[in-house]
């Protein structure tokens, strides 16, 4: 069965995390393990050399006195003290020793060795020799001269027992018997294993508690990507409402903002969807409109000349004329298609430098006609010299579009003004100012689009399929220029756009 993230980071977090206290405790207790046999090793070494010279110093013959000695020092050190000679005879002790079994002491009774024993002498009445081969190994050793260290199972004490052999040497310095310092382990090992037990209790609270936090730190790493699994499936059902819960500004924070900004976009594009949508539709059934009406027209007149309903020469000619007509209009309504459509496509390329005042200039020369047939008074305000970079057919398109509208859409007796302007910051200005009928605050960003008519009245006279406004939308894109639309309804409209100047 899989697992959820979640658990696969605790567990894993959790093992590492015990993995590292177990080595850290037990490299711990090695340390305090060969800190504590070396510091008490070290004690023993420096509190046996002042022992063996004492002891040196005293003369190995007289063993009562030696005995006397040690047996002063032995609760000092917490060490069983012997002197032995070369042949591993325990010459004096630390604690008296009559009695002991020769087995389990380790040692033998020599044969004929017997003694009279008296309270005040320091040495048993029988003789003793160390039997325990790794005892007897030691005493070698010291008697060249070295001193060594070893841990075994003393049978005398019965426990376990550091022992240290130290050389015992006369004025000459030469070595005349060995001191040995037997010290039990036994507490010791006791105190160590308190040690341990307090570690392997601090390494069990330090365990829990890093997996408390490790549970915290997952969830706040997991919770997020949940978070982010619902947002995704919402975003799937087409839900793009649903946001991610950010906290912090590391990866998984970054991750979610990318996700909320993924759904605001989706977001805008379906809705910018919807919108194109709903526009293709209303293109098709506008150009459908604009295409049957001239269609039916010519038809329907054509028929009436064909069958013999018509055989007056004058209204012959006059069906002619409203064929030849409804014929101009049908090509250019199939023109400005086109120009839309090639516009769209951007197959033309912005490469030469263009007097937008001299364009300007004729193309309100050109509409005078038209303005004095409405009562529209037309004014030109240019600067002189004003040249852009663009495409010259196309800015005259565009000038005659926005003044044309102008016109179409004043009052009888109103005014136009066109004007071109220089900036200054470096860009050409492009104004166009009627006092007409203006438009409404929500049709404003509507008037850019195809067949969109701010007057929808049938009768008016300005008529046209409403497609002038959108190829110049598209011109105004090709030129990257910034377009702005001021309006009011029964004030009037300016329509305001800004080029890059050519140098």
């Amino acid at each position: 069965m899989n697992k959820s993230i979640e658990k696969r980071l605790l567990y894993s977090f959790t093992a590492i995390a015990s993995l590292v206290l177990i080595v850290v405790s037990l490299g711990l207790s090695y340390i305090i393990h060969d800190f504590f046999w070396d510091s008490r090793k070290r004690e023993l070494i420096a509190n046996g050399r002042r022992l063996a010279m004492a002891v040196g110093e005293l003369g190995g013959g007289d063993q009562r006195r030696v005995a006397e000695y040690l047996r002063s020092v032995d609760n000092f050190l917490q060490a069983r003290i012997w002197l032995v000679d070369s042949e591993k005879r325990i010459l004096a002790s630390s604690i008296p020793m009559p009695g002991i079994d020769r087995e389990r002491a380790g040692m033998h009774k020599r044969h004929g060795e017997e003694g009279r024993f008296d309270d005040k002498n320091a040495l048993p009445p029988r003789i003793y020799t160390i039997r325990n081969p790794n005892m007897q190994e030691m005493v070698d050793e010291v008697m060249k001269g070295e001193i060594r260290t070893i841990r075994v199972f003393h049978p005398y004490f019965e426990d376990n027992v550091m022992a240290v052999g130290l050389p015992v040497m006369d004025k000459g310095r030469k070595v005349t018997g060995v001191l040995l310092l037997n010290a039990s382990v036994a507490n010791a090992e006791e105190f160590l294993q308190t040690i341990y037990f307090y570690i392997a209790g601090v390494g069990l609270v330090a365990m829990l508690l890093s997996w408390c936090l490790t549970k915290l730190l997952t969830r706040r790493i997991v919770m997020p990507l949940i978070s982010m699994r619902e947002s995704a499936a919402a975003m799937a059902q087409g839900d793009y409402d649903c946001q991610v819960l950010i906290r912090g500004e590391d990866e998984v924070a970054d991750l979610g903002r990318s996700l909320n900004l993924l759904a605001r976009d989706l977001a805008n594009f379906v809705d910018k969807t919807k919108r194109m949508e709903q526009l293709r539709r209303d293109f098709v059934a506008n150009v459908s409109h604009e295409l049957r009406t001239p269609i039916t027209v010519i038809r329907g007149y054509n028929e009436a000349m064909l069958d013999g309903t018509i055989t007056d020469a004058d209204k012959t000619k006059r069906y002619q004329s409203l064929i030849r007509d409804e014929t101009i209009r049908l090509e250019g309504l199939i023109r400005e298609l086109l120009d839309i459509s090639r516009l769209q496509a951007r197959v033309e390329q912005i490469g030469e430098r263009v007097p937008l005042d001299v364009i300007a200039a004729e193309c309100a020369e050109k509409l005078m006609v038209k303005a004095k047939e409405r009562g529209v008074a037309v004014t030109v305000d240019t600067d002189s010299e004003l040249y852009v970079k663009g495409i010259g057919n196309r800015l005259v398109q565009l000038i005659m579009i926005l003044l044309d509208n102008a016109i179409k859409y004043s009052h009888n007796g109103g005014r136009v003004k066109l004007a071109v302007k220089s900036l200054e910051e470096g860009e050409v200005l492009l104004a166009v100012h009627d006092n007409g009928i203006g438009v409404a605050a929500e049709e404003q960003e509507r008037i850019w689009e195809r067949f969109y008519k701010v007057d929808k009245s049938p009768a008016k006279a300005a008529g046209g399929p409403g497609l002038g406004l959108a190829i110049a939308r598209e011109i105004i894109d090709i030129h990257k220029a910034k377009v702005a639309l001021e309006s009011n309804l029964g004030e009037g409209t300016k329509i305001q756009v800004i080029f890059a100047a050519a140098n």
